[in-house]
């Protein structure tokens, strides 16, 4: 059977290499697909930057820069055809006429391809990447002054910027280029030029920042959610990837396994990823299996719990399935063992009792062997002691619970192998992927939307993710984009380092004498999410090195109010000891009900003219994907002499981090008033 083009041997949807951005065959590829050659006449080798004045279309150029971009309103524009055409004569062969000189033969990227009906001419781009690199080399062989390659620079700065003006106008009017293929092409050949001059130049243009705005639209989204991406992952998308090389690889990432899951999902809530502990079902490695579960003894749990130690599991026997053995053993500073972490909605957890499955248990204990010497791999191999959370850490009585999240942090901070295990990740194939589409998988997988999993990322030594074939270490996905020196995945790479740094670099790297303080983790918590509320102020005040012992001690309902009382100070867009003020209940929804202050202390609130009043309440809308929200503040304690005509109600824009928990406020209000914290 011959398979779908670009589909491997699993059935999985491999993205064409982003030097193929428009590189097209007979068969329609799986990504951007057939650009339609629509010029009316070759690029005449001019200036790029006079070109419309050369047409006797400058009044066009005026027009199109000084739109609103709401909308145009001129009666002079031509026909679409003939401004579809003269945006690729200009925009993509102009541009690239303009900036690879003697390198650029405009017939070699057009050809004919037959068809049923009749041939028709398209842009192919599969020597492109062969002229860049080309061009590349000639300018840093080049003898030319600093000065001349200063000035050649700017000049193609110019000839970048002017091309996301005009695109930009076009993106947000796209009835002037109904082909969306045309305007991408563009965009994406832009993009690529940006980062060969950075590399030809040893600078930054400063306008790849913009290339993305303008290619993403609601047919890439579109195009995401028939894939299988959550609504809520696609708003993290679009918020945490800046690079047209990243959304192409995106866009056509398929994930079998999700697709269909998320049709009830929103952008602000995914129903699948939330854990219902009144009717959580776990799993078995199979829907057929139907083998018992094996539960440890919380006892002798609790007892290595109660001497400040880490209980671990060594299975001492693994076959057959039906006699599996467990030991609990005392961790030593030099156990070797595996620490798993992993997101409960996959059906690994049990929040009734420490028990899971058999055949999870034979599985978890196979996974162990690839972290041994190969010499000692054989399926009969002894494996390593585990640890996870679910048979490590007591579901109760309370006293024993309260043990296992005091030590939480240890078994990631201390374990040799901390191994990720995420249901969208573990049926690929790694060895058939490129390092940066390893890296994307990973960061879009939804472990990354999980709150605890941002602790189990942060601390460990050595972090894998377990894909079907093998596990892969995340240090390797790093060092492959930071050393990576090709144009088609450069700005891919780049995505992958911010990411890497949001989970691992905050943690690490710290500077001498700087303690975590709230603003330095709000990054990272960025469109996470957690089932039980009142788990957040475990994890934050964890990773904040605070008294655990004193957040627990006490009501769960105000656990984020003990956080906030013992939160180092911290420097934002204001400085306060405890502002952190709205804990809004989160349902197995996700959704915020309202909010309530919390704090002991009255809120004060000053404008900038010096008055003051009271916050009394505050009510808001929660949004998973989204920062900034707009809220309701009571600031009727303000009177007239105030400054604000009839105090009450006041609309107000909030920048919300920890989901809803901490907030800065005072950027914008209705009444124009600019407000700060006192």
């Amino acid at each position: 059977m011959q398979r779908e083009p670009g589909k491997t041997n699993n059935g999985y949807r491999k993205p064409m290499n982003s030097d193929k951005y428009l590189q097209y065959q007979d068969v329609v590829p799986p990504g951007p697909s057939l650009v339609p050659y629509v010029c009316q006449e070759e690029y005449d080798g001019g200036p790029f930057l006079k070109y419309l004045h050369r047409k006797g279309k400058e009044d066009l150029l005026d027009d199109l820069l000084e739109t609103d971009r709401s909308g145009l309103y001129w009666v002079t524009m031509p026909p679409v055809s003939e401004f579809q055409a003269l945006i690729q004569t200009w925009l993509f062969f102009g541009l690239l006429n303009e900036i690879l000189g003697t390198l650029f033969t405009p017939s070699r990227y057009v050809r004919t391809m037959k068809s049923r009906n009749k041939p028709s001419r398209i842009v192919d781009t599969s020597d492109l990447l062969l002229a860049f690199h080309a061009w590349v080399k000639d300018v840093q062989q080049s003898e030319h002054t600093e000065i001349q390659k200063r000035t050649q620079y700017e000049h193609i700065a110019a000839c970048l910027q002017l091309t996301r003006d005009v695109m930009e106008v076009i993106s947000c009017n796209s009835q002037l280029m109904p082909n969306r293929l045309i305007r991408l092409s563009v965009v994406s050949v832009a993009e690529l030029l940006v980062d060969a001059a950075e590399r030809a130049y040893g600078t930054n243009t400063s306008t790849n920042l913009h290339w993305v705005t303008i290619y993403r639209d609601p047919a890439t989204f579109s195009q995401m959610r028939k894939h299988g991406f959550c609504p809520t992952e696609i708003k993290r998308i679009e918020h945490t990837f800046s690079s047209i090389q990243s959304y192409h690889c995106l866009m056509w990432m398929r994930r079998a396994d999700q697709v269909n899951r998320h049709n009830q999902c929103t952008e602000c809530e995914c129903r699948p990823s939330h854990t219902n502990t009144i009717q959580y079902d776990t799993k078995h490695v199979d829907d057929i299996c139907r083998c018992s579960s094996y539960s440890v003894e919380v006892s002798e749990i609790v007892d290595i719990l109660s001497n400040g130690s880490l209980p671990l599991l060594k299975i001492t026997q693994a076959t057959p399935l039906s006699d599996i053995k467990l030991e609990v053993i005392e961790a030593t500073p030099n156990s070797d063992y595996v620490a798993y972490s992993h997101v409960w909605s996959d059906g690994l957890g049990n929040p009734y009792a420490n028990s899971l499955p058999k055949c999870q248990l034979k599985r978890l204990h196979e996974l162990t062997r690839q972290f041994l010497p190969c010499s000692e791999r054989g399926e009969n191999s002894r494996g390593l002691p585990i640890w996870i959370d679910t048979l490590c850490c007591p579901v109760g009585p309370p006293a024993a619970k309260s043990l296992a999240i005091h030590s939480m942090k240890v078994p990631y901070t201390e374990a040799p192998h901390v191994l990720v295990l995420d249901s969208s990740l573990e049926h690929i194939e790694s060895s058939e992927l490129h390092l940066t589409e390893i890296g994307i998988r990973i960061f879009t997988s939804g472990w990354m939307r999980r709150l605890w999993t941002l602790q189990e990322g942060a601390l460990p030594q050595k972090l894998w993710f377990q894909f079907k074939d093998k596990a892969v270490d995340l240090d390797q996905v790093r060092d492959a984009a930071l050393h990576c020196d090709d144009l088609e995945r450069r700005m891919m790479s780049d995505d992958i380092l911010d990411l890497h740094e949001g989970l691992r670099g905050w943690f690490h790297k710290l500077k001498p004498g700087k303690k975590p303080d709230l603003v330095s983790i709000h990054e990272s918590l960025q469109f996470r999410s957690v089932s039980v509320s009142t788990d957040e102020p475990l994890l934050v005040g964890g990773l904040l090195n605070l008294d655990l012992g004193y957040i627990l001690d006490g009501d769960e309902s105000s656990r984020m109010q003990r956080l906030y009382k013992t939160a180092p100070r911290f420097t934002g867009f204001f400085e306060a000891t405890r502002a952190l003020l709205v804990h809004g209940a989160s349902g197995e929804s996700g959704k915020r009900q309202g909010g309530q202050v919390i704090s002991d202390e009255v809120l004060q609130v000053q404008p900038e003219h010096g008055a003051k009043g009271t916050l009394l309440e505050m009510s808001y809308q929660h949004s998973q994907a989204s920062l900034t929200r707009s809220s309701m503040v009571d600031l009727s304690g303000l009177g007239a002499n105030d400054g604000i005509t009839g105090g009450g109600m006041y609309e107000a824009f909030i920048n919300m981090t920890f989901l809803g928990r901490y907030f800065e406020l005072g950027e914008m209000f209705s009444s124009s008033t600019e407000w700060c914290i006192d």
